[in-house]
Formats: C-alpha cells, sequence, structure tokens
C-alpha cells in the first residue's frame, strides 16, 4: 500500500493537476475524479491527493460546478459533461472529508443532478428522502435484477469466468503477442450476445451504488438494499469481484482472497467478466504496479476496515 505521485513508471501515475491517470491514456483523465476519490479513501484520506481533487471544483456564478478534469477548465471547446457517478464520488469524499455543519452549507451551493437528489438528502440525515431514496432502489434493483436473469437467459450471456481463467494465457504468437482466454471470447461472440448484452443493466453502476451506501449511516432498509445488490452479483456469477461483495455485506470473503488478488486493467470492480465486457482486462507486471497499485490497495482498506467493524 504505497503511495507515489512522482512516479512515471508504474500504471497508475499522477499528471501535472496532481489527478491519477493510466499512463499512456488518452482518455482516463475523464474518470479521474472518481478514482482519486478512490484512491483516496485507499490511502488514508492522504491530503496529496485532495489537492487535484479540490481543483476540480470551481465556483461559478452562484454556485459551485465540478469537472471531469481541470485542464479543461475554461477550455472554449470543452462542454462539461460530468456524469451524476463522479459528482456522487466527490460528494461520499466531502461527506466524509467535511463536519456535518461544514457539508450541509456545501450541498446548499451545489446544483444536484436529477438522480442524486434522494440520495443527498439521505447523506443529510433527512428522514423523507431517506425512506425515498431506499424505496425507489429497493423496488427498482428488485425489479432490476429479474430483468438481467431474463435477458442473460435470452441473449446466452453465461456466468462469470473467475480472474484467473479471463486473464490465462491461451496463446502467445512468435511476435509476442499475448491472446488471453478473456479476449478470445470477446472476439468470437455470436451476433445474437452482442445484441442482447447491449439491453443488460452495466455493472460500474453497481459499484457506483455500492460507495453511495458506504457513505450513508447504517439503516434496516440499507441492508435489505443490500441484499437485492448482492444477489445480483450471485445470480451472474460474479464472486471473484471481491470488492463490491464486501460492500453489499457478504461476509465470507476471505482474507486469503484479499492477499492473493493481482491487479487488472480495466478495473475489475466496474466490469464484468462474461459476455458483456467491453473492457481490456489483462494481469499488470509487478513492475507497473510497485506503486499506486489501488485496485489492490481499495481492496484491502475496505476488507481491513470492515474486520475492525466487526470487534
Amino acid at each position: 500500500m504505497v503511495l507515489n505521485l512522482e512516479t512515471r513508471h508504474t500504471y497508475h501515475i499522477f499528471d501535472e493537476c496532481g489527478m491519477p491517470v493510466i499512463r499512456g491514456s488518452k482518455d482516463s483523465w475523464r474518470d479521474s475524479v472518481g478514482r482519486a476519490v478512490m484512491m483516496w479513501l485507499a490511502y488514508k484520506r492522504n491530503p496529496d491527493i485532495e489537492i487535484g481533487l479540490e481543483s476540480c471544483l470551481k465556483w461559478e456564478g452562484d454556485k459551485f460546478v465540478l469537472y471531469r478534469h481541470p485542464h479543461v477548465i475554461g477550455a472554449k471547446e470543452y462542454v462539461n459533461d460530468i456524469s451524476k457517478d463522479h459528482w456522487s464520488y466527490f460528494l461520499m469524499y466531502r461527506k466524509l472529508d467535511f463536519t456535518e455543519k461544514d457539508f450541509k452549507k456545501f450541498i446548499s451551493e451545489v446544483p444536484v443532478k436529477i438522480g442524486l437528489r434522494s440520495w443527498v438528502g439521505a447523506l443529510q440525515g433527512k428522514k423523507l428522502s431517506t425512506l425515498w431514496y431506499y424505496s425507489f432502489q429497493i423496488v427498482g434493483n428488485w425489479l432490476g435484477n429479474g430483468w438481467n436473469r431474463f435477458w442473460r437467459t435470452v441473449g446466452n450471456i453465461k456466468k462469470e469466468r473467475s480472474n484467473e481463467w479471463w486473464t490465462g494465457i491461451l496463446h502467445i504468437n512468435t511476435d509476442g503477442w499475448v491472446l488471453t482466454n478473456g479476449h478470445n471470447l470477446q472476439l468470437n461472440l455470436t451476433k445474437w450476445q452482442k445484441f442482447w448484452r447491449k439491453v443488460l443493466l452495466p455493472n460500474y453502476p453497481q459499484h457506483n451504488k455500492g460507495w453511495q451506501l458506504y457513505a450513508l449511516p447504517d439503516h434496516p432498509l440499507k441492508k435489505r438494499l443490500k441484499k437485492i445488490l448482492l444477489k445480483r452479483i450471485y445470480n451472474r456469477g460474479g464472486y471473484s469481484n471481491y470488492l463490491l461483495r464486501l460492500l453489499f455485506g457478504d461476509t465470507t470473503v476471505t482474507e486469503e482472497d484479499v492477499q492473493t488478488y493481482r491487479h487488472m486493467t480495466g478495473y475489475r470492480w466496474g466490469t464484468n467478466l462474461d459476455e458483456t465486457c467491453l473492457r481490456e482486462v489483462h494481469y499488470i507486471s509487478e513492475y507497473e504496479t510497485e506503486f499506486n497499485n489501488y485496485e489492490v490497495d481499495l481492496l484491502e482498506f475496505l476488507f481491513y476496515e470492515l474486520q475492525r467493524g466487526k470487534d
């Protein structure tokens, strides 16, 4: 669990604005807000990460505006398309970092996006907002589970494969090009599978939902919602998505699962290792994960925090 803002040889590096990006990727800056918040948690709320993160927030007119990255602020050709997911990560960060009084003042100066309003109300402890948030989420996600089960069957979308199977090497060409089991599966999808996977609910909103729940205080309905979301993971066979299992209250994740997990490209926690996967997912070398190995470090942080909560 080592953070390094200066390194330039690892998979995740910090750019000139102090934001975490994927080395060599031209578009990873677009997800740098959510990535920064996850790293902030993984590395014990390190204030060095807050510098870049806070620079994404600007006061404009009479309200705060959040940007995906500091380098687009003021750029005439850029249309700010910050998503509600990244707003929720930022709000979670502020909620965990601020006093209740300061957070209440801050949220009054934020144009809360539609889709986040009941959650933001629940963050502030508002009873009606809390009841509405959980009622809507419980019904919606219960229906979503049935939706996914039905269309996975219709579309011949099989159970998730294990991390080890997906990243296993199937073939190596003479020029050194490596074909993994997962990539081979992606190359050989039928037209039927490619069509029907489009109607399935993707995994990254479930990841975001898990962290929204993490930031909320305990509540009987919170436990109910977690069970519904955990069941979706079980239904698709996503047992190797240890982070989501922990976020949704699965107590069967073991220390061995956590300690033997290896960092992969594609952010494993936000994707499914099945026919719906659109990302390139393979293991990252030890050299590239010497520092900022945050996918692993985030898992360890959550596991041991939950373990302490049991004591």
